[in-house]
């Protein structure tokens, strides 16, 4: 099967766009995409890298030069991440020694499984492109399960089956296409010889838009989460709104009323009979009962906190839960509010739901919050009844513990650790402790 060079040229531009792919897994997972890049320049560097690739291809270096190239290009692409030029070539040097490696592996499979000579492998067009197919999938299906394994473990979610099938199922089931359809090529004429190599192209590109609706859907599920996180955000402002206007309606209808009120207490003590004291009394535990209002505690000077604290401890309230509250921030401090809402609100959640002082010698939630030289400290204990192990700083969850209820312990794990943050979570005679410290969050006016 002897391919025009149009058609080679066409092969390799999909092989290295699968390269491509793979090597911006890979980059994601050992460094920190920068932020605020324009969409142009993510464009002109991608562009470069496959016109430089096939470039190289047309002009047929030495595999020496190809190698530095390739490493040249690792170190543009990795302009497009955070990190030190040292760290950048030292991991654009450690994938190519691993594509070489799975690479020169693969032909070495290849030609065992098979019994074919090395040398035809190398030369032979129909194993060639199935070669150089294989050797640019499987490294992608090993960097996608190192990318989904690392994930995993910074959330505490360890990769589980469902997950390791959605990465390998599609690419393996293609690669058994493949090979089946270059060895129905050799048994066939020239004039379909053309239809095979386009199915395997096709089959190639199936599987990069697989893994693109793939991390897409992940995507989609991370932001369906963090809407749901401005909704609570939304809920604490609403209750916050509701009570201080219910308390603003009934200071208006106090104020209404209260001429006439007087007025009636006025002609009762004239009167000065038996008669016209008890009703004097009657009424005056009537005006005591309208100016009930609803509890707002002010804990500190900043709004946000004292939002948060009155919503989510009222719950504690009404379940008759002892609170231990200190707050010491400046008053002209000011802190970031979504990572308020997420980190105390979260936190204060997991107290909440925890709570049973039934083996624990403390009967109450105890919360402390306070700045310092521009850092934030919050902690949080309660008494708890279960047994509780630790791993990775989390805790283990069982089927019938309701412990870290939902992802509200990962969720301030993450947030804590994405913003210069350190989360401590400890344990002892039943009373569990969350400390956090936030480094540098606090600002001043």
């Amino acid at each position: 099967m002897n391919m025009s060079f149009n058609l080679q040229i066409i092969i390799y531009f999909i092989i290295n766009l699968v390269s491509l792919y793979t090597v911006t897994c890979f980059f994601k997972t050992t460094m920190k995409l920068k932020e605020y890049i324009p969409k142009l320049y993510y464009l002109i560097t991608y562009i470069s890298y496959l016109g430089i690739n096939i470039t190289t291809f047309i002009i047929a270096g030495t595999p020496l030069v190809n190698v530095f190239i390739q490493i040249l290009l690792l170190i543009l692409l990795s302009n497009l991440y955070h990190g030190d030029i040292k760290n950048k070539i030292l991991i654009s040097i450690f994938f190519i020694a691993f594509m070489v490696s799975m690479e020169l592996l693969i032909v070495y499979i290849f030609s065992s499984i098979f019994k074919i000579n090395t040398y035809s492998v190398l030369t032979t067009d129909s194993s060639k492109i199935l070669g150089s197919v294989i050797s640019r999938v499987i490294p992608l299906i090993i960097v996608k399960f190192f990318q989904s394994y690392t994930e995993g473990k910074q959330d505490n979610e360890p990769l589980n089956l469902l997950q390791a099938m959605q990465i390998l199922l599609i690419p393996a089931g293609s690669i058994f296409v493949m090979h089946a359809l270059v060895q129905v090529s050799l048994f066939t004429s020239s004039n379909i010889q053309w239809l095979i190599i386009s199915s395997i192209i096709v089959l190639v590109i199936v599987n990069l838009f697989f893994y693109y609706v793939f991390d897409k859907l992940k995507k989609v599920e991370q932001t369906k989460y963090e809407n749901n996180l401005l909704k609570a955000q939304a809920q604490y402002y609403i209750r916050q709104q509701d009570n201080l206007k219910s308390n603003y309606d009934a200071v208006r209808t106090l104020k209404h009323d209260l001429k006439h009120q007087l007025l009636y207490i006025k002609n009762k003590l004239e009167e000065n009979s038996e008669v016209a004291i008890n009703d004097l009394k009657f009424e005056l535990d009537k005006l005591i009962g309208s100016i009930e209002l609803k509890e707002l505690t002010f804990y500190s000077s900043n709004t946000i906190i004292n939002s948060i604290l009155n919503y989510k401890l009222d719950n504690a309230i009404k379940r008759n839960i002892k609170v231990d509250v200190k707050v010491g921030l400046n008053n002209s401090a000011l802190v970031n509010e979504n990572l308020l809402y997420i980190i105390l609100g979260n936190a204060l959640d997991n107290a909440l739901e925890n709570y049973n002082d039934k083996k624990s010698s403390s009967k109450k939630i105890v919360v402390r919050i306070y700045e310092e030289h521009s850092n934030l400290y919050i902690k949080i204990s309660n008494p708890y009844l279960r047994k509780l192990t630790l791993k990775n700083n989390l805790p283990l969850t069982h089927k019938k513990d309701s412990f870290m209820h939902g992802i509200g312990l990962k969720s301030i794990k993450n947030m804590v650790e994405n913003n210069n943050g350190q989360l401590r979570l400890s344990h002892n005679n039943n009373i569990f402790v969350l400390e956090i410290i936030l480094f540098e969050l606090v600002k001043y006016r």
